[in-house]
């Protein structure tokens, strides 16, 4: 990225555990803003789902577009129906073969249809709740919206707390509220005053662990996971992903003008791209700022899914 392109990018590094942030960065501006999360929530719908018994190889078939079948298909925390029988989402590109999706394929391609029928499956509002419990609110501190299309990231976040959910998922359900300063020192450096985490237990950890068996990804060299995001005719692009030391956010888009603009036909450091996707910016600058920031730091290797539990398939499993 360049400080003369159109769209700004942002990074936020937040430290496992602690909630530490290790680095903000933009390319210009103050990145403060928010953009639409994409693909990047699908993860907290995959927490959803193991956390009400659901398996890497459990899954739902697939076909075709996804329309609801009826305002009730998705119901708010408050009780209120609240799909859209006459929205219709699709695939940007699918990779899926045969008639039915796993957990672990759904997680891997991103698929918009197949986190819209999962969220259908184990509720809006369990979703929500399960984004709400890993740290995800809107700038400011404000509440998530609870759509139907909520799975697809449709509400404006920004990036130090994004990598703050990813992160949670990185400390095995551990959620440390993301803070800037560790303790205040006078001219001395003795320390005046030490600001301890504020720490909550958000997510079992064996649900946590699983989640980051599906999101498990290369590139780095030692163990990382996350997802990028993929959604169909973006108005941003985002790559979120951690290793059990490190958990990252990148966004990509518009976020200081009135209009949101999409991200077709852009000119991003000095290419031309007809279309921008999470991997095809934020993914790189994801794993080239990861890599550096993780250089000499020893490997420690994620915690293994406990397969008794999560493996093969129990509530939906391939008909046979």
């Amino acid at each position: 990225m360049r400080a003369t392109d159109a769209p700004i990018a942002v990074q936020a590094m937040v430290a496992p555990g602690s909630g530490e942030i290790r680095a903000l960065a933009a390319s210009r501006g103050d990145g403060a803003h928010g953009l639409p999360q994409g693909s990047t929530a699908m993860a907290y719908t995959l927490a959803a789902a193991m956390a009400g018994g659901m398996r890497a190889d459990d899954g739902l078939p697939r076909s075709g577009p996804y329309q609801a079948a009826g305002r009730e298909a998705f119901t708010d925390c408050e009780g209120d129906q609240v799909a859209d029988p006459a929205l219709t989402v699709v695939d940007a590109r699918d990779r899926s073969d045969g008639t039915f999706v796993t957990l672990r394929a759904g997680a891997r391609d991103a698929l918009n249809t197949f986190f819209m029928r999962l969220e259908e499956r184990i509720g809006l509002c369990e979703t929500v709740r399960t984004a709400r419990a890993l740290g995800l609110t809107r700038p400011g501190g404000v509440p998530v919206s609870e759509y139907e299309m909520f799975t697809l990231g449709v509400n404006d976040v920004d990036t130090v707390t994004v990598a703050g959910t990813y992160a949670t998922l990185a400390a095995h359900g551990l959620r440390c509220a993301p803070r800037a300063v560790k303790e205040v020192r006078d001219a001395s450096g003795k320390v005046l005053h030490a600001l301890a985490p504020k720490c909550e237990r958000a997510l079992d950890p064996a649900v946590a662990d699983a989640v980051t068996g599906l999101l498990r990804t290369g590139g780095l060299g030692r163990d990382a996971a996350g997802i990028a995001d993929r959604t169909n005719e973006p108005r941003s692009a985002w790559y979120a992903g951690y290793t059990p030391d490190l958990a990252s956010a990148v966004s990509l888009g518009f976020p200081d003008v009135p209009v949101r603009h999409g991200l077709a036909e852009t000119s991003i450091g000095g290419r031309r791209y007809d279309v921008v996707d999470g991997a095809a910016i934020p993914g790189p600058i994801w794993r080239a700022s990861m890599a550096e920031a993780l250089r000499g730091v020893p490997e420690s290797a994620f915690a293994a899914p406990d397969e008794a539990r999560f493996g093969g398939c129990r509530l939906a499993c391939a008909p046979k």
